[in-house]
């Protein structure tokens, strides 16, 4: 970790990773206000060995408990709360637990080994920890749900968590050009552009991931479809034997129904979730060879079956397909020993916090034309929401319970990003909230990301000048988060 005490050598650095080289001259100079800030930015560095904290460079009023467990820091909520002005309440009888600010707001429930935030479900795993009946919370997770810097130093084992304004930066590792520092005391002084917004309704998403982690076989999810389909499917083993997973059609019409793939992303079975959406959603968007399927009257056929899957594999995989008449659709959890099958009176099994439904909605075309943007400044178009629960993310039914349903996080959306007259440029992901883990597409080509947290960008292209318009494809992968942003930054 390096702080860094002016900006001449984030500028440069920037111009590493994106620029080959090429000196940035379009970043702002920093004002004597932006110095004033600094002065009063919050930062804590928690000592471990020594149990002590500074808060600015001091030693606070009270230093609370902090552990290290399973190879994560764990400091006390109420000492991140005193320092960043959030607000913390806690119930020793219920074990839940509340941080937040005015933008977001992060529960945990201990005794369900439950965890929300903004009421979106998110894995309990990792984040909370009681510890002499005060609730403890990874600095990591805690840092990335709520936009703040963290950075860890193992040999002094000093973890510091800071605004997103303090000037930290990573120095950009030759081995690793791709990523970029990001100077949050500039970063939002960058204006957000406005990018013109269509929705296309004409590709369903079926998305299944409710119950996530499934304790017991049967139907995960059902419904039936026609026409274009999309199929977005995320499931743990979490019974004791070895399961698959499978994706069934049943024609129950008196004609032949055709199905046809269209582009599809499987990954292989894995515990490391986050990088098995990277390789799905990768696989999903360099799309392959159309590939066509009949079903004959009353028959049912298993178009996808995972390999068989240890307690906690995952298994993730996403399909676009068209259909020519009406075909039911199944994911289904089945023993490994056992063939996949369904029937009519097959169980569905329990749903628990996670999403799940049918939407009509599945993809969101975004435009922007870079020409109406101030000349030789950074802009930032923003992919996702902040801080809003409504609005944004898609909504539909659960078709299994005939329930309303909303897509927290847009599993399965499509972006679509067109910008117009993008002159010579560096485009850069940022997350802006929890680990980013993904793939995008620049003008055709795949670029995967390696796991991104707050304060980090992804340098994923460039533009040399000559183009009319480049075109970006962008999602959210599974196991990671939105929003996040495409910086883009001019170049000489």
């Amino acid at each position: 970790m390096k702080r860094w005490a002016g900006y001449r050598g984030l500028v440069g650095s920037l111009a590493v990773a994106v620029a080959a080289g090429s000196a940035v001259g379009a970043w702002p100079e920093p004002s004597a206000a932006n110095d004033e800030a600094r002065t009063t930015t919050r930062e804590i560095v928690f000592d471990i060995d020594r149990n002590s904290v500074l808060v600015n460079g001091r030693s606070p009023a009270v230093t609370y408990p902090m552990t290290v467990h399973n190879g994560r820091v764990y400091v006390s909520a109420r000492q991140l709360a005193e320092a960043f002005g959030l607000k913390a309440e806690y119930d020793p009888k219920s074990y839940d637990a509340i941080l937040r600010d005015g933008r977001t707001s992060i529960s945990v429930n201990q005794g369900a080994k439950q965890a929300w935030v903004n009421d979106m479900p998110v894995p309990y795993e990792g984040l909370g920890l009681v510890k002499d009946g005060r609730l403890l919370l990874s600095i990591r997770a805690i840092a990335d749900y709520m936009g703040l810097y963290v950075g860890y130093d193992a040999v002094s084992r000093k973890a510091t968590v800071a605004d997103p304004e303090f000037p930290y930066a990573k120095p950009v590792n030759a081995a690793e050009p791709n990523f970029v520092p990001i100077d949050f005391a500039r970063y939002g002084a960058y204006p957000v552009v406005a990018a013109a917004e269509s929705r296309d309704s004409s590709r369903t998403l079926l998305f299944s991931d409710s119950p996530e982690t499934f304790r017991e076989f049967g139907v995960l999810y059902r419904d039936t479809v026609e026409g274009a389909a999309r199929l977005f499917l995320t499931h743990v083993n979490g019974t004791a034997e070895a399961a698959t997973v499978g994706w069934l059609a049943t024609n129950e019409s008196d004609a032949p129904v055709a199905l046809t793939f269209e582009r599809q992303g499987v990954a292989a079975r894995s515990k490391d979730y986050a990088k098995q959406g990277r390789e799905a959603l990768a696989a999903w968007l360099a799309g392959g060879a159309e590939e066509r399927r009949t079903v004959a009257p009353g028959e049912t056929v298993v178009l996808y079956r995972t390999e068989s899957l240890a307690a906690m594999d995952g298994a993730h995989a996403i399909f676009d397909v068209s259909v020519d008449g009406t075909l039911r659709f199944d994911v289904v959890a089945a023993p490994a020993s056992q063939p996949l099958a369904v029937t009519a009176s097959t169980p569905f099994a329990a749903r628990d916090i996670h999403d799940r439904g049918t939407f009509k909605g599945s993809e969101i075309r975004l435009s922007a034309d870079a020409s109406d943007w101030e000349a030789e400044r950074p802009a930032r178009i923003r992919i996702g929401a902040v801080g809003s629960l409504g609005g944004h993310y898609v909504e539909g039914v659960d078709a299994v319970t005939g329930e309303p349903a909303q897509n927290f996080g847009n599993y399965g959306v499509l972006y679509r990003l067109t910008i117009a007259s993008p002159g010579k440029a560096a485009f850069v992901l940022v997350p802006l909230r929890g680990v980013y883990m993904g793939a995008v597409t620049f003008d055709g080509a795949v670029v995967k990301t390696d796991a991104l947290h707050v304060g980090e960008g992804y340098a994923i292209g460039r533009t040399d000048g000559t183009e009319s318009s480049v075109e970006l494809e962008l999602a959210a992968a599974s196991g990671s988060f939105m929003p996040f942003e495409v910086l883009v930054v001019p170049l000489p």
